[in-house]
């Protein structure tokens, strides 16, 4: 096991980290486990469920860490594997963080770890970028959601906690798919306008039908399979407020409309200029280096062939190096 974690923890820091981290977790499963016990024996309840729910919430925490520690961050470090797998752990946190199985405490260390993945990567490995950018909006909103714990006002952690997410992944969705085939069609603005204005659309009907089920269906259909820190973040969704609920689909229709869309619409040019701009530089370096391989070439070839020539004149043939042993035999004879 030691070697194993050497292994991928190849530096020091990160051994520390490594360390700090499961302490935490240890420190917090033991403190909870106390606490635990000492309410359910002043009140005479059962200590087995509450504190099998707590172990349970740390196991999370901590196979989350590991997985970005022994698999995120090597791929993110490597030259050319491809971290296709670590979206999918990205998502387990998320949901994870929303269904508050994860505190806010080690959500926001979470947080700070992906970050730190993040700016820690091998640049050079351009067939991670859209893995690498996933990482990034993934930190900022656990970090964002973590520090909107402590407003008073709920609106704004509603619209965190839940529109947020699709903010991002429609970002995320009009520079990895809308905008490259924008740029194969003629009318490259109407068309990457169109598909982000039905994108908006269709997320806003898709918050409108989910209200409207949660509100017919009400809290009483899943309260009996949830524990209560679960059902506390399911049941806000559906007890929110219809002035509320209006100012989020509104807003998430406007904010996707008139933000995302100019926003991936300017990021998504910026990155073609740049890369055309080393594209003509490693063209002009090359037709230099061009020039350059002629023009010695074209000094090169006469200097040889005078060589050659001065070399081939200089070697005495054949006839005239045998010609003195002949005459040295005929005057012996």
């Amino acid at each position: 096991m030691q070697k194993f974690i050497d292994e991928k923890l190849k530096t020091e820091p990160a051994r520390i980290e490594f360390g700090i981290f499961t302490g935490f977790v240890l420190v917090s499963l033991v403190f909870n486990i106390v606490d635990i016990t000492r309410i359910q024996l002043n009140n005479d309840g059962l200590i087995a469920g509450p504190i099998m729910e707590t172990f349970f919430y740390h196991l999370i925490i901590g196979i989350s860490y590991i997985m970005l520690c022994f698999y995120v961050t090597p791929v993110f470090e490597s030259r050319s594997d491809k971290a296709s797998n670590s979206v999918y752990i990205f998502a387990f946190i998320s949901i994870c963080i929303l269904l508050d199985i994860i505190n806010v405490f080690f959500a926001a260390l979470l947080g700070l770890k992906i970050l730190l993945t993040y700016f820690n990567r091998n640049k050079q490995n351009q067939v991670n970028a859209y893995y690498h950018e996933v990482a990034l909006l993934a930190a900022s909103w656990i970090l964002i959601l973590a520090g909107a714990f402590y407003i008073n006002v709920i609106w704004p952690k509603i619209f965190i906690l839940y529109s947020l997410p699709v903010l991002m992944m429609a970002y995320l969705y009009a520079i990895y798919r809308i905008l490259p085939k924008a740029q194969l069609k003629g009318r490259k603005f109407l068309y990457y306008l169109s598909r982000m204005f039905f994108m908006a659309l269709l997320t806003t009907l898709g918050y409108v039908i989910f209200f409207k089920i949660r509100e017919e269906a009400g809290p009483g259909t899943y309260e009996m399979f949830t524990p209560d820190n679960i059902r506390r973040n399911l049941i806000i969704l559906g007890n929110i407020h219809e002035d509320t609920q209006v100012l989020i689909v509104v807003g998430n229709f406007f904010v996707q409309l008139l933000i995302i869309t100019p926003l991936a619409w300017s990021i998504y040019k910026k990155r073609n200029e740049k890369k055309e701009e080393e594209i003509t530089m490693l063209r002009t370096e090359l037709g230099q280096s061009d020039a350059n391989l002629n023009f010695l070439k074209s000094q090169i070839n006469p200097i040889f062939c005078l060589t050659r020539l001065i070399r081939f004149t200089a070697q005495p043939s054949k006839k005239t190096q045998n010609a003195p042993a002949k005459a040295s035999k005929s005057w012996a004879i």
